[in-house]
């Protein structure tokens, strides 16, 4: 009964045909709402009231506790990434060691990827390639995964040239 109520509620006019949970908040914006309510409520407080430093304090808690929980979901975000790619690789053309290499990883930062063209020797290969915060892995697209071409390589180990240097004489 009270489902048949929400559904004839939510298409009343005057809702603009949103339902009830359109209108609820979710905890994480209410997490980030309290600072914005309780700063409003700080500047209406005067610097000498007991209550001005608790504000104060309650407002940092709520900053950090945002930011905290902001932190926890880009991490969560970042591992789905990178079990997603993992379960997208075939190391095979490596051989039997490089099988067991594994991108994810709890201190890897996938950070982008894409296509790029790739020069070895005077061949030029289209490949598509996945920066993580300390490596990148080059692939090549298969009929549905990607085929590891190289072993990751390090950053610090990498050397990146303009296209337009390749064609001038070192």
């Amino acid at each position: 009964q009270v489902a048949a109520v929400l559904e004839e509620a939510g298409e009343n006019r005057r809702c603009r045909r949103l339902s009830l949970k359109d209108f609820m908040a979710t905890p994480m914006q209410w997490l980030t709402r309290y600072p914005l309510l309780l700063e409003m409520v700080l500047k209406a407080t005067a610097s000498e009231h007991d209550d001005h430093p608790r504000l104060q304090r309650a407002i940092r808690g709520f900053k950090d506790a945002a930011a905290a929980v902001n932190h926890a979901v880009r991490k969560a975000e970042n591992r789905a990434k990178l079990e997603q790619l993992q379960a997208n690789l075939d190391f095979s053309p490596l051989g039997q060691e490089a099988v067991k290499l594994s991108v994810v990883n709890s201190s890897r930062v996938f950070v982008c990827g894409g296509p790029l063209s790739m020069r070895i020797g005077r061949k030029m290969m289209k490949v598509v390639v996945f920066h993580f915060s300390e490596s990148v892995l080059i692939t090549k697209k298969g009929d549905k995964r990607f085929e590891v071409v190289e072993p990751p390589i390090a950053l610090l180990e990498l050397l990146i040239r303009n296209v337009e240097t390749l064609h001038t004489k070192d």
